[in-house]
């Protein structure tokens, strides 16, 4: 995945089946380049599907670059005052980067047939979920204004 920042400095995540394989910022390579990666604010991406010859084998775990990046940002976001209501956008950026970078790795595994098949049943799956919690927002509402507690379970 190429990011382009605000600034049009170059940085880079090197992903390989799932997994990121090396990191590049600028001139800074492997975890070098890490501090960097969470300095910026804006920029634009786009993935791209040929092979990259430079990987980092001395890079740790994928789970660990997470952490860090998430750790480092918002390190760096903290400073700012925020509203208390303001949902951290760190994780956001990484759920949706996770999302896509799943959903590739569906489709090149098992194919586009297996993908959309996924994709409808996942979705179906977050749909019942919010219609079944917003049935039990309505019943808690509704015993609340009646004075009553609901029940937890119907029988």
């Amino acid at each position: 995945m190429f990011i382009i920042t605000a600034e049009n400095h170059a940085a880079q995540f090197v992903l390989r089946e799932g997994t990121i394989a090396g990191l590049t910022y600028r001139l800074l390579r492997g975890v070098a380049a890490l501090p960097s990666m969470t300095a910026f604010r804006a920029g634009r991406y786009r993935f791209q599907t040929e092979t990259v010859d430079h990987t980092d084998p001395e890079l740790p775990a994928t789970a660990e670059l997470l952490a860090l990046l998430v750790a480092e940002r918002t390190e760096a976001v903290q400073p700012q005052a925020k509203p208390a209501t303001d949902p951290p956008q760190a994780p956001a950026a990484l759920r949706l980067l996770i999302e896509h970078e799943v959903f590739a790795w569906i489709v090149d595994r098992w194919g586009w047939g297996t993908a959309r098949v996924v994709l409808l049943v996942s979705c179906s799956a977050a749909w019942l979920a919010m219609e079944l919690m917003s049935r039990w927002y309505e019943r808690q509402r509704a015993a609340v204004a009646g004075g009553t507690p609901a029940p937890i379970l119907e029988a």
